[in-house]
Parts: C-alpha cells; structure tokens; sequence
C-alpha cells in the first residue's frame, strides 16, 4: 500500500507541473503557445511587475522580495499581490517551478500553476476573485523573518539577541531568564525561574508525505486560556532542535519569554485566534480517507491483471490476452549512457507506454497520447527479477490511468472515453444555464415580434466527439464569440416551411420565453461598460467590443431594472436614464465602490450598510435602489 501511496503523490505531482507550457515571450505571458497577458517591469531591480490583460490594463502588481542574507535570489522568497480592484494585499511563496533564471517566468508560472489565474484559455477572473477573498501568507516568509505576511499585534517585537537552551534553562545572551522541562509526548512546561508563572505548551503535528504538512502549538497558561498557534522557525536552525525552536517562537515573535521570565499574557490572549486544529484535522481527514479510497480503487484494479515473468498480462478472471512488457532483449539501464526501451502494448499490438531509462531507478514513461511521467522503479531493473519489476511497472501504468487501454485496447478504450465524454456533454448542456429549442419570441429593434423556438448558449460546450466547432465562433463587431450575445429563433414562415434568424443583443431586442408552469421568462439585450464586459462576460484575452448581452429581467419599474447573469448568476441593474447596465461583484471594494457612485451620479456618497451588502440576493439590490429612489433623484 506504501508503494501505492508514493506511485500516487509522485504521478500527480508532475501530471500537475507538465500540464501547461508557461513562457514570456517581449512581456507577453504564453501559455501553451497561446499569448494570454502582459508582465511588464515596474522597477527590474527591485523585482517588481505589473501583471496587465491584453488590452493593456492592470489586473494587480507582483513585488518580490529576496530573503536577508539568501544566495537564491530564484528560490525561497516570497512576493506582495496588490490590486486597485481589492482592498486585500497578499504575501504568497516565490520559488521556481521549472528551471528558469527569469524573475518574469517565474512569477508567470506562479499565477498560472499555483492559483490558475491563466491558462492557455486566457485569464480567468473567477481565480483573480479568489486569491484576494482570503488573507494569505508565506511561509518562506516566515521561516526568514518570523511574520508571513500577517500584522497581529504583539508580533516581533521580542528578545533579538541569542537564544539558548540547556540543561533545563533558558538563556538569553549567556543569561538565565526561565527554565523549560521536557514532559514528553510532545508537552513542553516553561516556567519563570521562580515558578511564579507557567506556560504548557504542546506540539502537534500531521503529515502526509509531499501532500499536507502542518505543525502547531497549543499554549496554556495558568489561568487555564489556551490559544493556538502555528509552529514557525524563527532562525535558520532553529529546525534542527525543536526545543529551541519552539523557545525562540515564543521569545522572538510572541514576545512571551522576556529578559524578566515569563510576561505579556493579557496581550497575546487578547487577540482573536482561530482554533488551527479544527481546520488542520478535517483538512487532514479528508486528504487521508481521499487517498485511502484511491488506493483501495487501485488495488481492486490491480487484482483484476496478471503478469508473468516473460511480461505477459492477462485478465484474472478469464485468462484472456491484456498486453504484454518487451525489451530488445538487454537491460533497460545500460552502461555508457545508452537509453534501450521497453514497451508495454495491448493486444493489438499497439504501444501503450514506452519506458526509457534515466538513471539507476527512474524511468521517463511516455504514453500513447504524448503524455510524460516519471516512474521510480523499487528494483531498478527487470534482469534477475522481471516479475517483480513488470508488477511495479503495472501498478504505475493503473495508477496512471492507461488500465482501460489494457482491458480493452487502445482503440476500445477510445472508444469508452468518447461514449463517456458524449454523456457529459450532453448532461453539462442539461445542466447548464443555456436555452435550447424552447417555445417563446422575440421583439426586434424595429419591434416586430418572431415567434418560435428560441435557443441562447450563455455558456460554450465542444461537442468533444465533433469533428469541427466551426460553427462555435462567431466574429461580432471584430469580438470573441456569440455566447451570451445571440438569440436564435426558428420560425415557419408564409410557406410553412422552418426558417432560423439570429437576433444581436447590441441591437437591444427584447426575448420572451415560455415556461412548462405557463409563466414567461423576460431577457433583454442591454450594454454594459467596458470594465464590466471584463468581468461580466468572462473574456479569455479576445475582448469583444460588443460590450452588450442578454440578461434576464427580474424586476422593473419606472426607475430601474433588476438584472440576473445567468451564466454567472450575478445580479446587476440598469437605471433607465443611463444608456449601459451595471453588475456587482460582491462587496464593494473601494474601486467597486466609486464605478457604482459614478453610476449612479445623483448620489454622492451611499451609507455604511449599504456598502457592507454583498448583492447576492434581490432583497440587497432592492434596499440599494430604495435609497436611490428616496435620497439621490
């Protein structure tokens, strides 16, 4: 079962890294050869860059700074995230992830390999949302300075000379300040010299090889407060002695232990920390029973195959011919650097998967869909053992994920997956905010009404079995695509025969559709602001000038419009004096805050209660549009 957990974390975590090509190309970030944004120097020497879409406006700044002291300038540091769009300001981890000497690619690889802020589809704005909805830290950050990136009061301002501790006591600078004991079990007792005052403070840690790593102190004093916190290294070696570690933590950063003993409790647990634990076991839980379910998967799978000595694979229940293991007849780690392969095929004799020696233990496994993994081989290599080395080879090419292609062969396991991946088209179309082919009508600019059935794709789905999307893209006014923007209705016409016309939502037409419970369901073509299209529309880089789609109508009045997003389910409105809508995005962070203000320009300024809404629910927008009604017309 341990060879299948290592299998495990080692397959994802390099599936993860060679799924997407980052380059930067004259500041031109690529993904996968597909131009996606721009990283411009602000200050080269100072490491710090403004991250920017396509069309040249900035989505936040990347500064980087470099440990004290560090000769890594491109490993184990840390960056500062700000953007004018978010009042958070995030300190994340700076380290390489390929071998790359550029400051820009690695930022690049970051943003997209860590927090999928691009992809070769463009820059997702849900990720952007995302990484600035929650304080984040840096642990190189706070193994080089003993703050990640989070202002709490109390914090580094403690003892900054040498600590140190032996035989019992604590030393600051040669001089005995406390004494510490060693319970076990993880308890450490800290008490001042005199015994006037005690601290017990346990160790926990949980670990999951290359997955999860978390350590943390419970603190208890004598009044019986306990607060949690996480362990952090505050000097370089502190590591290696966990005693002192914990000792300089408390002394350095919490300001705990102190030239006088033992002092400043009423302060350190006056501050509002949360319970690590809780959060830490389920995380814990969750990735364990995750892992043991794969594992179990896995291993039933396993049992499904045999194999022989000659490399022969056969079903277990039948007997019947799976694949087999070849070599040209020499081992796969020959001498002088000579590369020789094995092949694993299915019974068609089809390669599966070539394995090519690297070094003594690991191989480069390149599959039938130029997939590249790396395979670390317990028993080096199959001369005197092949049974052995073939089972391990298996278990790697299941874990993987190549098992149908033995079952069933190349082309049967093909086959599979495109029945499968039928399925779930046709279930995420289903499922989706779409319309296909359902009664209804349409008013056009000129305001003829259309009836028939309607179709409108809010959001894009390939027909993965399709030989073409041709008909997927469509150029609107130099734009991206039709999603959101198109009405189709088919109509018969004079002759009764079935006629189709597409209706623009730049053209502010008017759809209607018809319910199954008799009810109608109202969309409107209205035009929203350039800044907004970035957000609303969910644009990959090809920003459409037909800044415009089609909303659904929830409410109006004399004044206003309530607007729903249905791809995004967002609410927006659109006053109808103004030309162009408008769509919240969560609260109002200060930059958020002045476009509304700016929108609606009778008000000079909204109340606190207002500002701290969220516009998630129609009540929300509708206490928003009440106090413009009563205070700013």
């Amino acid at each position: 079962m341990k060879n299948v957990f290592t299998i495990l974390v080692t397959l994802f975590c390099i599936s993860t890294l060679l799924a997407q090509k980052v380059k930067v190309k004259k500041d031109k970030i690529l993904v996968d050869g597909t131009e996606v944004g721009i990283i411009e120097a602000i200050d080269k020497k100072e490491i710090k860059y403004a991250i920017k879409d396509l069309a040249g406006a900035e989505l936040f700044e990347v500064d980087v700074d470099i440990a004290p002291g560090s000769t890594r300038p491109f490993e184990y540091n840390w960056m500062t995230i700000s953007s004018k769009d978010y009042e958070q300001v995030n300190v994340v981890d700076y380290s390489m992830i390929s071998m790359s000497l550029s400051h820009a690619k690695i930022i690049a690889e970051i943003l997209t390999k860590t927090y999928f802020i691009f992809s070769a589809e463009g820059i997702n704005k849900e990720m952007i949302a995302d990484f600035f909805a929650e304080q984040r830290t840096s642990k190189y950050k706070e193994d080089a300075t003993g703050a990640g990136g989070l202002d709490m009061a109390n914090q580094g301002e403690g003892f900054n000379g040498k600590v140190k501790v032996k035989k019992g006591e604590i030393l600051f600078d040669k001089n005995a300040v406390a004494q510490l004991k060693n319970v076990g079990d993880g308890l450490y007792v800290f008490s001042a010299l005199d015994g006037s005052e005690k601290l017990n403070v346990k160790y926990f840690s949980l670990y999951i090889d290359q997955v999860f790593d978390k350590k943390w102190l419970e603190i208890t004093d004598s009044k019986n407060r306990m607060a949690e916190v996480k362990m952090e290294y505050v000097s370089t070696w502190s590591g290696l002695n966990l005693e002192k570690g914990i000792t300089e933590l408390l002394a350095k950063k919490y300001n705990l232990i102190t030239e006088s003993g033992i002092e400043n409790l009423d302060v350190f647990y006056a501050v509002d920390r949360i319970k690590l634990s809780d959060g830490f076991l389920e995380e814990y839980n969750t990735i364990q029973a995750e892992r043991m379910e794969r594992v179990k998967n896995v291993e039933a799978r396993l049992a499904q195959f045999r194999v022989n000595e000659a490399g022969k694979i056969s079903m277990s229940n039948d007997g019947s011919n799976a694949g087999y293991f070849t070599t040209n007849g020499k081992p796969i780690q020959a001498t002088g650097g000579i590369r020789n392969l094995m092949a694993l095929a299915d019974v068609n004799d089809k390669v599966i998967a070539k394995f090519e020696g690297v070094d003594a233990s690991n191989y480069k496994v390149t599959t039938f869909d130029k997939k590249q993994y790396e395979f670390n081989s317990k028993t080096f290599r199959p001369d005197g053992n092949e049974k052995e080395f073939f089972e391990e080879a298996l278990l790697f090419i299941i874990i993987a994920g190549y098992d149908d292609a033995l079952e069933y062969s190349i082309q049967g396991s093909l086959n599979n997956q495109r029945e499968i991946a039928a399925d779930k088209y046709e279930e995420d179309k289903a499922n989706s905010s779409n319309i296909y082919n359902n009664k209804g009508y349409v008013i056009d600019k000129d305001g003829k009404k259309w009836e028939g059935t309607l179709t409108i794709e809010f959001e894009k789905f390939e027909n993965p079995n399709a030989a073409s999307q041709g008909g997927n893209i469509v150029n609107i006014d130099g734009g991206e695509t039709k999603y959101g923007k198109e009405v189709v209705v088919r109509y018969l016409n004079e002759k009764g025969k079935t006629r189709s016309r597409k209706f623009n939502s730049k053209n502010q037409e008017v759809v209607v559709i018809y319910n199954e419970d008799g009810s109608e369901t109202k969309y409107e073509g209205i035009k929203i602001s350039p800044d907004d299209a970035l957000d609303v529309i969910g644009t990959s880089g090809n920003l459409s000038f037909n800044y415009s789609g089609f909303y659904e109508i929830l409410s109006e009045d004399e004044t206003a419009k309530i607007l729903r997003n249905p791809k995004y389910d967002e609410l927006g409105i659109k006053l109808k004096k103004e030309e162009k809508g408008y769509f919240f995005k969560g609260k109002l962070q200060t930059k958020r805050a002045e476009k509304l203000l700016k929108y609606l320009s009778a008000c000079s300024d909204l109340p606190i209660e207002i500002k701290k809404l969220e516009f998630s629910k129609i009540s929300e927008v509708e206490e928003l549009l009440k106090y413009y009604k009563t205070s700013c017309n």
